[in-house]
């Protein structure tokens, strides 16, 4: 039932790029004489300019910021051309340095929690969180699992505060916003 609503949630964000980079195009002739390889996008997600579906055709000899830096996905990302900067972290806890408590009980020396068993089986992070998992079931002080029902984000922050080490092993992509929430 929600199709639909996201098939035209990426409609409306195509249409919005396009817009977008109609009115740079008409307005500024500074973007047309080098097809923009001198303009810079900012792509602060994960997806970085797929969520724009026709950036092929239209802004891939610009420069991206996108938190995307694996070759392996496809085109998305040109040592060449595109930088890499931290990921959309919305939870003002996470960059306004709230949780750097410096008198805080470290209790927990390596922390992870998120998803470790996908259904696409042992290709989701090439098996390393599975195996991560059960290298780190019995040790002591290792808080390593998935996220748990009754602890929020909130709970998930303190517990990364408390945390001594926090691990930040690959998903789909080698980047996680774990590093930059860690940081």
């Amino acid at each position: 039932t929600h199709l639909p609503r996201l098939e035209e949630g990426w409609k409306s964000t195509n249409r919005w790029f396009l817009d977008a980079l109609r009115i740079v195009q008409q307005d500024f002739p500074f973007y047309n004489r080098s097809q923009g390889r001198d303009h810079v996008w900012v792509f602060a997600g994960a997806r970085g300019p797929h969520i724009f579906r026709d950036w092929k055709k239209h802004i891939k000899k610009n420069i991206f910021l996108t938190p995307e830096g694996d070759r392996s996905l496809g085109e998305q990302f040109n040592t060449w051309k595109d930088v890499i900067i931290p990921g959309l972290e919305a939870d003002e806890r996470f960059w306004s340095g709230k949780l750097r408590d410096k008198h805080k009980a470290r209790d927990i020396f390596a922390f992870f929690k998120g998803t470790i068993h996908n259904r696409e089986g042992k290709s989701y992070s090439r098996g390393i969180r599975i195996e991560m998992e059960a290298a780190l079931a019995n040790v002591p002080d290792v808080v390593f699992s998935e996220y748990e029902k009754g602890c929020d984000h909130a709970c998930y922050a303190d517990q990364m505060s408390r945390s001594v080490f926090c691990l930040c092993p690959r998903g789909w992509s080698p980047w996680t916003l774990r590093a930059y929430q860690a940081m």
